[in-house]
């Protein structure tokens, strides 16, 4: 039988909790929000970095967004992984987005335009937030590494790891996904363009080369976007500066460069490019570099992303999402009429 706690027990047990809980100032409680940051830091994010379900992610950025964001207000300090939280939560949104998205299409299909118009207000609801929460990743991480996007010339953060230099590369890409979620939302958040030149300037922080050309892909995401942006001594174009970073996933150990390429090709409706980022992620889809490592969530996410495009392809063309053996595949139709066009080009 349990004992109830005698009175001496309980007055100290009421004091802990008093110390922990009480105002930002108590050295007990600051304490503990520094100890709790660093489990966090040190421990919990580079686990959950390496782990491979992005559902299981987003579900722990929306558990602990409040959660880490009062224990941050209280120590006040700076962890590289504070740009996760949000963008953890933005995969969740997303998600329904996107889901959103492929009921809208196939409504279309049967032309069934109150199903449709439903769905593509719920998925600008969806990526309003999204936008909102990768928003705040950008933020966040600008802040954590103290880049000074005002700056005429910003100094580069001196990192002391890879993972604080994927940390930063993972803030300034969700900074150019907000700017394209609030698009597609219809510009619901508001995300001010000027963060543009703050990315621009932050990707060159990155060792191109050694991410497998992703920070430049970043760069030319944005250069498609906005043209006047690009500076005249780039005269790659922004194609081949994407395709190759999908040729060089590998050398990064993720497919950010193939979901960049992918993403680009999507927003500026280019069907060429599209099926190329698709058809290059396929090729290297099976190394075994993508199964293992230190950043393997980042692959898992960077697929996803690659998956959704890839299934908003296929319903739109035979009403069904990529079968999941087939993910770099172009859907039956388009395959056919490519068919038709080689073997008229060999009648010719």
């Amino acid at each position: 039988m349990i004992k109830p706690m005698n009175r001496s027990s309980l007055f100290g047990l009421s004091l802990l909790l008093l110390a922990i809980t009480g105002c930002s100032h108590n050295p007990v409680s600051v304490t503990t929000g520094y100890v709790l940051e660093g489990i966090v830091e040190n421990k919990t994010f580079p686990y959950v970095l390496a782990q491979n379900d992005p559902d299981i992610a987003c579900n722990l950025g929306q558990s602990f967004e409040y959660f880490l964001g009062s224990i941050n207000d209280m120590t006040d300090s700076k962890n590289s992984n504070d740009p996760m939280i949000p963008l953890l939560s933005s995969l969740c949104s997303e998600d329904k987005a996107r889901e959103e998205e492929l009921r809208s299409i196939r409504a279309l299909r049967k032309h069934d335009i109150e199903e449709a118009k439903d769905a593509r207000i719920i998925q600008k609801q969806w990526l309003a937030k999204t936008a909102q929460r990768r928003l705040d990743s950008f933020n966040i991480g600008m802040n954590v590494y103290e880049f000074e996007s005002t700056s005429n010339s910003p100094e580069c953060p001196t990192f002391h790891n890879d993972r604080d230099e994927m940390s930063f590369m993972l803030s300034i890409t969700m900074g150019s996904l907000a700017i394209k979620n609030d698009a597609e939302s219809g510009m619901l958040v508001g995300v001010p363009r000027s963060m543009a030149s703050s990315i621009l300037s932050a990707a060159n922080c990155l060792d191109n080369e050694k991410w497998g050309g992703a920070p430049q892909a970043l760069q030319a995401l944005l250069w498609q976007l906005l043209p006047n942006k690009k500076p005249t001594s780039i005269t790659q174009s922004n194609w081949e500066i994407l395709e190759y970073a999908s040729r060089n996933t590998v050398t990064a150990g993720n497919h950010l460069g193939s979901a960049l390429h992918a993403i680009t090709a999507e927003i500026s409706g280019n069907k060429e490019q599209l099926y190329k980022a698709l058809d290059l992620y396929k090729e290297t889809a099976g190394h075994q570099v993508f199964t293992t490592g230190e950043f393997l969530l980042v692959e898992k996410v960077s697929t996803s992303f690659v998956q959704d495009i890839s299934n908003a392809l296929w319903t739109s063309e035979v009403g069904y999402r990529t079968p999941l053996e087939e993910l770099g595949s172009l859907p039956p139709t388009i395959r056919q009429e490519q068919d038709d066009s080689e073997d008229l080009d060999s009648l010719l």
